[in-house]
């Protein structure tokens, strides 16, 4: 999974794990814009067009993860 890239998604930097192999960590890259969240309550002017862009480069995302057979867990609304 560390070597999949795209634009479309945030890089896999490292995997850990615990003793008991019960507990998972994912090390992933630090974005310069922040999360998609943080990005929208701060852009009160955001229009149409670029939430569709967004939501474009998003479904993209997913898509190049399941092309790689790589499930998201937990996606949000």
């Amino acid at each position: 999974m560390k070597k999949l890239e795209s634009p479309y998604t945030v890089h896999l930097l490292d995997m850990l794990n615990d003793e008991d192999n019960k507990h998972f960590f994912l090390v992933m890259g630090l974005e310069e814009n922040g999360n998609l969240e943080s990005f929208l309550s701060d852009s009160p002017n955001i229009n149409k067009s670029q939430i569709i862009t967004m939501f474009i480069e998003v479904l993209k995302g997913l898509i190049y993860l399941k092309e790689n057979k790589i499930i998201h867990g937990d996606l949000k609304p």
